[in-house]
């Protein structure tokens, strides 16, 4: 079995599609066992699944016989790495805000509602900051920026504010893209 892996590996290497291909086949078992793992905030169990295939991928790119090893081991050795390293960059602390964060347009308008409604309760003084706040983020964006970006946080959809505006649903994702990024400064 080892000599035949070897020989796919090698004609894998030269461009055989064949090889290539049933050397996926028979060691996606390998790769789906160990993906079978707690997964962590930030992934799914299908991109663990995909960072295993691709350790396979580079096993079979970089494997050498004349390593000594057999193939199956050093395959096993470079989907082991790939999806411990995916893990480790996923739960890394710098992404924390990545993932757990929802988009701007994962809430409907009237959940969007209730949580400035909720927020500003919580503390009055927040709203006077707020106030503050909103000074300084319309002095940083543009005037359709704001615009859109002040629609979008009292509730509105964006083909409503696509409509109030004038302009297209395209053009208002552009323009909260935008401002997310100055924002984000």
């Amino acid at each position: 079995m080892a000599d035949k892996d070897e020989l796919q590996v090698k004609a894998a290497q030269q461009g055989d599609k064949r090889g290539f291909d049933e050397l996926l086949r028979r060691y996606k078992s390998m790769v789906k066992t160990k993906s079978r793992i707690v997964v962590p905030p930030g992934l799914e169990r299908e991109d663990i699944l995909q960072e295993g295939m691709i350790g396979l991928f580079k096993a079979i790119r970089d494997y050498s016989p004349a390593s000594g090893a057999p193939f199956g081991a050093f395959a096993d050795m470079c989907v082991e790495r790939q999806i411990t390293t995916a893990i480790r960059s996923a739960t890394r602390k710098k992404h924390t805000p990545l993932n757990l964060s929802l988009p701007l347009d994962a809430t409907t308008a009237a959940e969007d509602k209730d949580m400035m409604r909720d927020y500003k309760a919580v503390n009055p003084l927040k709203s006077l900051i707020d106030k503050e706040e909103f000074k300084r983020v319309r002095r940083i964006l543009t005037e359709r920026e704001a615009a859109v970006l002040g629609l979008r946080l009292n509730g509105k959809s964006y083909q409503e504010i696509s409509v109030s505006l004038g302009i297209s649903a395209k053009a208002v994702d552009n323009a909260l893209r935008r401002a997310r990024q100055k924002l984000g400064q």
